[in-house]
């Protein structure tokens, strides 16, 4: 049995988000893809990674905030 820590899982699931909503954001609007377009895909998905990580660490802390009382 694999065990993936559950704050991995939220980067990877946030960088897929990121990287593919921008990138069907493109497709959409009809925007190339060149090279800047790509890094700012994947620095979309770094960002929204960062989010998702700062988040649920939040949720985290409150579910065990709120075990405690």
């Amino acid at each position: 049995k694999i065990v993936i820590p559950s704050n991995i899982l939220a980067f990877i699931t946030a960088c897929v988000v990121g990287i593919g909503g921008t990138g069907v954001y493109y497709v959409l609007n009809s925007i190339e893809f060149n090279v800047i377009n790509i890094v700012c895909m994947i620095l979309m998905g770094l960002a929204t990674s960062l989010g998702a990580m700062v988040g649920y660490d939040k949720v985290i802390q409150t579910i065990t905030q709120i075990k405690g009382i």
